[in-house]
């Protein structure tokens, strides 16, 4: 039954049944309505029927009375009935003056009607009209006073009235005994057909608004062959024809018969029409489309595109433009109704000032998404609902840039951890076969031998493994540090002890390069927080670089010194080496100053001193001038009471010895 409803000839029953069940149910209250008006449920039928014929009656007598052709018998007017009409008239004093021959039985019922006729011509053939007439089974009395007339004459008669039996003959007394008759039978039973009507309507209205824009093949939309005009735009075609309707029911329903029934008939065809709306609208509203494919919303759309495509000064300037014209409106308001011009000032400047707090809320969260991104909060992301063109555009970079850096710190994370597992595994598998020759090398070396050649062999031999295992131990602490695996005490520390510690256990060293070391350190006591055995390490590597690289002959400076909240050390030395490379690639790994790399060392010395320097809290920084090679060592300076040397040289080294030098 579903599927039928869905097909063309099953939407035609719905639509047939609801149109003709509207219409009998307007009958009906418009049925019952005329039934209240005149009188049904008051009044006897014969009394409805005698107050309907009442003024045809007296019309019908006029023209008798006044142009009727008759034959007179002793002073009574006889006239030949032409329709089922008999009647009787006599003056005020009671005599016959005329009577209907009646040609078959009569009705038994019978009414009287008093009649007031005036005369108002001079002719010699006076023509009468009625002013006044009432009937005694009637309830209502016709009045029709011709105030302007002259000379009237005023006369008073009785109309016995009475019809032949069972109206034989048509005419309109025929026609009104059967409406009439026709009303005392349907005026109880028109509330229960209006009552079914009403629900036989509304269950085929519904039913059929169910269906519409359905087929029985698929669940998909089917618009109709209005289905691409805007729904504004027929709706307000809809209003001008039920407006144009009302406008010439009004002019044309007391006009005459004819415009009457136009009116009449023109009705369920606006009914039809209406019931075709509706079943657009049931479309579009499954469909969701009646606003969005409004004219209206389709122009707002087109001009909030120009608008969005417009850079934002054009924007203000076109939001400004459309202020002043609103504005303009608003004064020439003011002439009509004042309270009205301040009604609309006020919410207009809620309205701007809505726009101006929702505009502020949305470039705060983007300072706010901003601030977290360059905070290191590469998870956060700019809520961009609601923004407007730039804004939204904004808030998507700064997702855009917290992603993208996201991967890449992911990416550069997981590579960095996948180099430094390679190197502690490696490192491990290396140091196992590593002992075995140092160990088999010292064996060697232990054996009587010939040879003379053999002790040198095992010299060589003995010293390279060593060279090699320390680089080994290096490339592990340099992971370790690289990745924060070393544990580390920070501890208030003097960091003049340092400068002095560093210069006595270079002392020799500096001497057998011919290097003079030139020491300088402010007078107050600069204290920071950092590890000691780590700080030494530092220390040890970069001054392990100067003893290697520095021309023979030059200056070495070793300066502490103070930089507002920072304590500075400054190492300054001359390279003997061409620098011809970046004081960021002089940090990386593996990298040395001496490209030809005849030199002793590998070039883990300042990476390990910069990542060691990092897990302090601090930082070290390489420039180059030249041939001038400096190294530049911060630490925050922490405000507390310092200690005595003993014990910063017991933080420096735990068994009271400098650790071996690296790099």
């Amino acid at each position: 039954m579903k599927h039928f409803f869905r097909t063309t000839a099953g939407k035609i029953i719905l639509f047939v049944t609801s149109l003709l069940s509207v219409c009998v149910l307007l009958g009906c209250i418009i049925g019952a309505a005329l039934f209240w008006e005149y009188g049904f449920y008051e009044t006897s039928e014969a009394a409805q029927f005698s107050d309907r014929v009442m003024y045809d009656v007296v019309n019908d007598w006029l023209d008798m009375y006044n142009y009727g052709r008759y034959e007179e018998e002793n002073g009574v007017r006889l006239y030949k009935p032409e329709g089922n009409l008999v009647l009787e008239v006599r003056d005020a004093e009671g005599n016959t003056i005329a009577k209907t021959l009646p040609s078959g039985e009569l009705e038994d019922r019978s009414f009287t009607y008093t009649v007031e006729l005036r005369n108002a011509s001079n002719a010699d053939h006076p023509i009468w009209s009625p002013s006044m007439i009432t009937g005694d089974n009637t309830f209502r009395i016709y009045s029709i006073y011709y105030s302007d007339l002259p000379d009237e004459t005023v006369v008073e008669q009785t109309i016995n009235v009475n019809f032949l039996k069972g109206f034989p003959k048509t005419d309109r007394y025929m026609f009104t005994n059967k409406i009439v008759g026709l009303g005392f039978r349907l005026r109880y039973a028109i509330y229960g057909i209006g009552i079914f009507m009403g629900l036989l309507a509304l269950v085929a209205f519904i039913m059929l608004m169910c269906v519409s824009g359905k087929r029985p093949e698929d669940e998909k939309i089917h618009h109709g062959l209005l289905g691409g005009m805007p729904f504004d735009i027929m709706s307000v075609g809809m209003f001008l024809i039920v407006l144009f309707y009302c406008m010439m029911g009004d002019a044309w329903f007391w006009n005459g018969v004819e415009e009457t029934v136009l009116v009449i008939i023109l009705l369920p065809a606006m009914i039809a029409l209406f019931m075709g709306y509706c079943m657009s609208f049931a479309t579009r509203l499954k469909e969701h489309s009646i606003i969005r494919k409004s004219f209206i919303v389709i122009v707002l759309r087109w001009i909030w595109k120009v608008i969005k495509g417009m850079p934002a000064a054009w924007r203000w300037l076109v939001l400004i433009a459309a202020d002043c014209f609103v504005n303009f409106g608003l004064m020439a308001m003011v002439y009509h109704d004042d309270d009205i011009a301040i009604l609309f000032l006020f919410l207009k400047t809620l309205v701007l000032i809505g726009l101006a707090v929702f505009h502020a809320a949305k470039n705060k969260a983007l300072e706010r998404g901003a601030e977290a991104i360059s905070r290191g909060n590469l998870e956060y992301q700019v809520d961009t609902s609601g923004m407007v063109a730039e804004q939204r555009r904004t808030g998507e970079y700064l997702n855009t840039i917290a992603k993208g850096m996201s991967i890449a710190v992911e990416q550069r994370t997981k590579s960095e951890r996948m180099k430094t597992e390679l190197i502690t595994n490696v490192s491990h598998d290396i140091k196992t076969p590593l002992t075995s020759i140092i160990n088999y090398a010292g064996l060697i070396a232990k054996e009587e031998c010939n040879n003379e050649k053999h002790a040198e062999y095992c010299e060589v031999l003995t010293r390279q493994s060593e060279k090699l295992k320390r680089l080994i131990e290096n490339l592990v602490e340099a992971s370790k540090a690289a990745t924060g695996n070393l544990e580390v005490h920070l501890a208030p520390c003097d960091a003049g002890v340092f400068l002095t510690q560093a210069s006595g256990e270079y002392d020799d060293k500096l001497a057998e390069a011919n290097l003079t070391l030139v020491v300088k350190q402010p007078e107050e006591n600069l204290r920071i927080m950092a590890d000691g055995r780590h700080m030494w390490r530092v220390f040890d590597n970069l001054m392990n670089n100067i003893c290697k690289y520095s021309v023979p002959g030059t200056r070495v400076y070793l300066t502490l010194e103070r930089d507002r909240n920072m304590a500075q050390f400054l190492f300054k030395n001359t390279s003997k080496e061409i620098l011809d490379i970046s004081e960021e690639e002089l940090m990386e790994r593996f990298v040395r100053g001496d490209s030809s790399r005849n030199t002793e060392g590998n070039g883990l010395g300042l990476s390990i001193a910069k990542s060691l320097a990092q897990l302090q809290k601090g930082w070290l920084r390489i420039e180059t001038d030249g041939d001038l090679f400096k190294a530049i060592l911060r630490f925050p300076i922490v405000e507390e009471e310092p200690q005595t040397a003993a014990q910063m040289q017991e933080m420096t080294t735990a068994d009271g010895n400098a650790p071996e030098v690296i790099g």
